[in-house]
């Protein structure tokens, strides 16, 4: 495993990333500081001995990679670096990353089990994120992007389309998968540009976690043989919003606005969250956990073997998600059963399963763990995208990740069975959950994480359940099997007496 070694001109700070990064990584990682000199009146500054102690302290084959601040911390690493054993020194890289974001990044992935190629790409890419959260890429001297386009496709060749975005909630997870499906038709290469960023037209994941919103431009370019063709079926569907609805997205964005609640009376006794979905109900609050994503310590088999788990598990799972579309066409609308859809032309994404293969190969690690650390890896890019709509997709990503696990290691689904009618409680349910709900027995549904546009929420108002959100610590404040009142439409929650 890569180890690593922090270089600052201050102890206390050195002493902090330390911190952050142990807790980050769980202790796996072996690190070290170099930090400081020891002079009590002027402490500020590096020392090239306690750098080359540091490397040596924590040096393993894999390699070490060294983080330093700045100045000096550089002049003293390089010295170090010349003190060292050569054949050691081969193994030591030196990271031009910022301090605290490529440690927490290089932790991380070294506690993955990344080889130092791996692990110094993440480190590299850790301070995009914070630009991207905060929507300043712009300021950035060198943009992240993507592959640059090769020299022989030009933007202003006849094989190019650009489309400004109407959809109203841009391109989320059903027009993803509409462009999906038309590039997969052809043989060309297609791309989606967005700005700086580029992506494959043939990936539903990566065209989602451009982040496109209303009023964006974006840019398809296609080459090869059909490229023509392709080009003129993409324009089509851009001009159809990529089978959107413009006018009912809009109708429902309008709705979702509406539902954001003022501020509950003092007086009133209740418990204000986010208005999800209309209606009151009043029953005994049953807790329900929504498993997240786990895998079990297992013993490497063979990458045949790996591999073979893996593809079983993603057949199994479109077929689970055939039956799911069936099941919710007979109690909602054709609009909920894309959701489930979607899931799957998220599933049937090469990119995805080539990066988790490509995982299991390299590190040989079993298939469960290698499924699981690109599945959060997914949801934390989706969670980092600034507009709430697609940022809520995240929830989906881990839904579809939980539904592939349970089948890699045999699992039985769970099904929510209740005697009598309750309102459900729970810290977030994901899309699957609430599909299979019977609206004659939950009668209510009150979560502390998740808006009022992610896809569960969807599906309970499809379902016509009552539905309130952002109630914090509930699984805390209230007991379970005791009667509370929900108001969906207001977004609040009354609790028994005896627990206020």
């Amino acid at each position: 495993m890569v180890s690593l070694v922090i270089v600052s001109h201050s102890k206390r700070l050195a002493e902090g990333v330390f911190e952050l990064a142990s807790q980050m990584s769980q202790g796996k990682v072996k690190m070290a500081i170099a930090a400081g000199i020891d002079d009590p009146d002027n402490p500020i500054g590096t020392d090239p001995i306690a750098v080359m102690s540091a490397i040596e302290e924590v040096f393993t084959p894999e390699g070490v990679l060294v983080l330093v601040d700045m100045g000096s911390a550089i002049l003293s690493t390089d010295m170090a670096l010349e003190l060292i054993d050569p054949d050691m020194a081969e193994s030591v890289h030196v990271c031009a990353a910022p301090l605290i974001e490529g440690t927490m990044a290089a932790a991380v992935s070294a506690a993955g089990g990344m080889p130092m190629e791996e692990v110094l790409k993440e480190t590299h890419s850790a301070i995009f994120a914070k630009y991207e959260t905060l929507e300043q890429s712009d300021a950035l001297p060198v943009s992240k992007g993507s592959d640059e386009l090769t020299s022989e496709v030009e933007l202003d060749s006849d094989h190019t389309f650009s489309w400004v975005i109407e959809n109203p909630n841009g391109i989320h997870a059903r027009p993803a998968s509409a462009i999906v499906s038309v590039a997969t038709k052809f043989v060309s290469e297609m791309w989606l540009i967005k700005g700086d960023k580029q992506v494959s037209a043939k990936s539903m994941n990566n065209i989602t976690l451009l982040g496109v919103k209303k009023e964006d431009t974006i840019t398809c370019i296609a080459r090869g043989d059909d490229a023509s063709d392709a080009i003129d079926a993409f324009s089509e569907l851009a001009k159809n919003h990529f089978g959107d609805d413009i006018d009912t997205e809009t109708n429902n964005v309008a709705a979702v606005e509406d539902k954001k609640p003022e501020a509950s009376p003092e007086n009133d006794g209740s418990i204000q969250g986010i208005a999800v979905s209309d209606g009151i109900s009043v029953a005994p609050v049953k807790f329900l956990n929504s498993n997240g994503l786990s895998f079990p310590e297992r013993i490497f088999s063979s990458e045949v073997e790996e591999l073979h788990r893996l593809e079983a598990a993603l057949t199994q799972a479109d077929k689970e998600l055939t039956e799911l579309v069936a099941e919710i066409l007979k109690k909602a609308s054709d609009s909920e059963a894309d959701i489930f859809r979607a899931h799957q032309e998220m599933l049937s994404d090469p990119e995805l399963r080539d990066t988790v293969q490509d995982s299991i190969i390299a590190k040989q690690i079993i298939a469960e763990q290698a499924w699981a650390e690109e599945i959060e890896e997914m949801a934390q890019a989706y969670r980092m995208i600034p507009d709430t709509y697609l940022s809520e997709r995240a929830n989906d990503i881990c839904d579809i990740g939980r539904r592939v696990l349970r089948l890699m290691t045999g699992q039985v689904v769970s099904q929510v069975v209740y005697d009598k009618p309750v309102i459900v409680a729970a810290t977030e349910l994901y899309p699957s959950d609430t599909a299979q709900f019977d609206p004659e027995i939950i009668k209510g549904i009150c979560l502390e994480k998740g808006g009022a546009t992610s896809h569960s929420a969807i599906i309970a108002r499809s379902l016509g359940i009552p539905a309130v959100t952002g109630i914090e610590d509930i699984l805390l404040r209230c007991k379970d099997g005791e009667s509370i009142t929900l108001d969906g439409g207001q977004g609040k929650i009354w609790l028994a007496e005896d627990s206020r």
